[in-house]
C-alpha cells in the first residue's frame, strides 16, 4: 500500500508474515521503497498518460461503473470517482491511485494472468456485503500493450433485490398450496354433511357448492405448478371438463363435452371468474338441459385475438327462455351474469330454443403477454 515516512515522503510499503515452522505467525516483515522509483509518483499519478487519451478520462468521469486504469508496471495511474467512492465503501482508507494492481484487483488473478489473456472476467465477487462485477483487460495500440484498464461493477442492490423476489414468489407459492388446502378441507368437509343428510335436495346443493369450490381452487392449484400469476385458459377448462366427467354426470347418461379453440393466458382472478362461469354453465346444462334423455352434447368453444377473448358454451339440450327462467334455477344464470358484468366488465348474450342453448361472453383480456399455439388434449 501507498504511505508517508516520518519525513513526508511518499513510499511503496509491502507487509508479509513470518511463519514458524508449525505455521504461527511469529511476526511481520514491512518492505519500503520510494514511490518515485515506480515512475508514478502522487502528482505525477493525478494525471492522466499521454498515451492513454484524454478522451478515455472524460467519459470515464461520466461512467456508472468504477474504472481504475493501470500502467504496464501495475500500478494505478487514473481512477475515476466512481471508483474512489466504492474503494471507500469496502474498507479502504488511502487513494487508490498509486496503489498496484495486486491490491486492487479484489480476486486471485494476477497483472501477468491480464497481460497475457489480454481479458478476464469475474462475474460475481462478494466482498463483505457487497457483491461486484469486475473485468479486467489490457489497453493496445499498434500491438502493444500500454496498461490494463479494471471495470467494477456493484451489483449488491440488483442481487438483494433478487433474493426478495425469490423470498417473496416462494411466499406467494406456500400461500396458494395453504389456499388450494384449505379449499379442499372444506370440500371434505361439505361432503362428509351431504352423506350424513337424508334430504336428497340438501346433497344436491352441497354438491353444486363443491363444484363452485373446486372451479376456485383449480387457478390457485395451477399457479402452485407454473410458478407464475398466468394462469392457461384452455388448459384450466380441460381439467374442469375432466373433473366433470369423473363425478358430475350419471352413471346412466352419455355425455359428450367438446373442448376447443385457441389457447391463453390470464392472470389468477379473472382465469378464477372464467372458471365459475363455465362451471356454472355446465352444471346448469347438465342439470336442466336434458330431461328424460339417455344422452347429450356439450360444446366450449374459444377464441383469443389480441385483446379481445370470447368464449362459447352451447348444447343440443331442450333449451329454456332466458327471461321466463324458474325461480328456483335461476342462481346459476344469475351468477354467470354478475361474474361476467363485475369481474370480467365483459358482454353477455344469451340464446336458447327447443335445439338447445348457446351461451357466449366476451371481454378484454389485457393480462394476455402474447398467444399460445393451441393445446391438445
Amino acid at each position: 500500500m501507498k504511505a508517508l515516512s516520518d519525513e513526508n515522503r511518499l513510499i511503496r510499503q509491502n507487509v508479509s508474515a513470518i511463519q514458524s515452522d508449525d505455521q504461527r505467525i511469529i511476526g511481520v516483515l514491512i518492505a519500503e521503497r520510494g514511490a518515485h522509483n515506480t515512475g508514478h509518483g502522487a502528482k505525477q499519478a493525478q494525471n492522466p498518460p499521454p498515451h492513454t487519451g484524454k478522451e478515455l478520462y472524460n467519459i470515464a468521469s461520466h461512467l456508472n461503473e468504477a474504472m481504475i486504469h493501470f500502467n504496464t508496471m501495475g500500478v494505478a495511474t487514473f481512477a475515476n470517482q466512481k471508483a474512489k467512492e466504492l474503494y471507500r465503501s469496502i474498507g479502504y482508507r488511502d487513494e487508490i491511485v498509486g496503489m498496484s494492481f495486486d491490491n486492487l484487483v479484489l480476486s486471485a488473478y494476477t497483472m501477468d494472468d491480464v497481460m497475457r489473456q489480454r481479458r478476464i472476467e469475474h462475474q460475481e465477487v462478494a466482498v463483505g456485503s457487497y457483491i461486484l462485477n469486475m473485468v479486467a483487460v489490457t489497453v493496445e495500440e499498434d500491438n502493444q500493450c500500454l496498461g490494463v484498464i479494471l471495470l467494477i461493477k456493484d451489483t449488491t442492490e440488483n442481487k438483494m433485490k433478487e433474493k426478495e423476489l425469490i423470498f417473496k414468489s416462494a411466499a406467494i407459492d406456500e400461500i396458494h398450496h395453504r389456499v388450494k388446502n384449505n379449499l379442499q378441507t372444506i370440500v371434505s368437509l361439505i361432503r362428509l354433511q351431504a352423506r350424513r343428510s337424508a334430504n336428497q335436495e340438501v346433497r344436491q346443493v352441497c354438491h353444486e357448492i363443491i363444484n363452485r369450490i373446486f372451479s376456485i381452487s383449480l387457478t390457485h392449484e395451477m399457479m402452485v405448478q407454473n410458478d407464475v400469476d398466468l394462469i392457461d385458459v384452455k388448459e384450466m377448462l380441460w381439467r374442469m371438463v375432466h373433473n366433470t366427467k369423473s363425478y358430475s354426470i350419471p352413471d346412466d347418461f352419455d355425455l359428450e363435452i367438446d373442448l376447443k379453440g385457441d389457447s391463453f393466458y390470464s392472470r389468477s382472478d379473472t382465469a378464477t371468474a372464467i372458471a365459475m362461469i363455465v362451471n356454472e354453465l355446465l352444471q346448469n346444462s347438465i342439470k336442466h338441459g336434458f330431461p328424460g334423455r339417455a344422452a347429450g352434447r356439450i360444446a366450449i368453444e374459444i377464441s383469443c385475438r389480441e385483446r379481445c377473448a370470447s368464449i362459447q358454451f352451447s348444447d343440443n339440450g331442450v333449451g329454456f327462455q332466458p327471461n321466463q327462467t324458474p325461480k328456483k334455477d335461476g342462481l346459476g344464470l344469475k351468477l354467470v351474469r354478475s361474474l361476467v358484468k363485475e369481474k370480467l366488465c365483459g358482454d353477455l348474450k344469451v340464446e336458447s330454443s327447443a335445439q338447445g342453448t348457446a351461451v357466449l361472453f366476451e371481454f378484454i383480456n389485457d393480462d394476455q403477454p402474447h398467444t399460445q399455439p393451441p393445446t391438445t388434449a
